[in-house]
C-alpha cells in the first residue's frame, strides 16, 4: 500500500481546520483509492494554476510546429497586465525583445502576470487553451478569462460569474 487514509479523521480535521477561516475554502486529497474532499462539490479559481494550462497549450504547440520557443517577442510597456509582472523592469523605450521561451519561463519560474497573458493572447485566448485541454483529455480545468480580468475582477472586488476554474474531481 502506497498510504494508508483514515478517512474519517482526516475529514473531520479538514473541516475543523476549514471552520477557522474566514473565507471559503476546497481541499481534495486522494490517496490509493480514498478521496476526502471539503467543498468538493464547488468551483474555485485557478488563479495562477492557470499558468500550468497555458504551458500545457504552448508545449503543445511547439510539439505540433505551429509556434517555436526561438520565436521573437517584443513586450510594450501598453502589454503589461495588472499584478505581479517583473517583465515590466526590462521594458525599454523600444519594448523587450524576447522569445517565446523566456516569456513561458517567466510565466513559470517568476509567475509573471504580464508573460501569462501575452502566451495566453498568442494561442489566441480562452477557447484555444480549453481546446488543447479538452483534447489532451485535461477535463477538470474550465479556462474562460485571462489573468488581467481575474486579478482586476478580484481588486475591485466584483463577483465574476464565470471563473477560470478547477474542478474539485481531479483523481477517478
Amino acid at each position: 500500500m502506497l498510504c494508508s487514509l483514515d478517512v474519517q479523521s482526516l475529514k473531520s480535521r479538514l473541516e475543523m481546520l476549514a471552520h477557522q477561516i474566514d473565507g471559503r475554502i476546497g481541499i481534495c486529497v486522494a490517496c490509493t483509492g480514498h478521496t476526502v474532499s471539503l467543498n468538493g462539490n464547488q468551483r474555485f479559481s485557478l488563479r495562477s494554476v492557470m499558468k500550468i494550462a497555458i504551458a500545457v497549450a504552448v508545449l503543445d504547440r511547439v510539439d505540433h510546429d505551429s509556434l517555436w520557443l526561438d520565436e521573437p517577442m517584443i513586450v510594450r510597456k501598453a502589454d503589461l497586465s495588472v499584478g505581479h509582472q517583473p517583465l515590466a523592469n526590462l521594458i525599454g523605450k523600444n519594448g523587450y525583445h524576447t522569445t517565446l521561451q523566456d516569456l513561458l519561463f517567466r510565466m513559470i519560474v517568476d509567475s509573471d502576470n504580464a508573460a501569462t497573458d501575452l502566451l495566453f493572447a498568442r494561442l489566441g485566448g480562452p477557447a484555444n487553451v480549453q481546446s488543447t485541454l479538452n483534447q489532451k483529455r485535461i477535463a477538470s480545468f474550465r479556462i474562460d478569462k485571462n489573468d488581467a480580468s481575474l486579478s482586476r475582477a478580484r481588486k475591485k472586488l466584483l463577483a465574476v460569474p464565470k471563473l477560470t476554474t478547477i474542478q474539485p474531481h481531479l483523481w477517478p
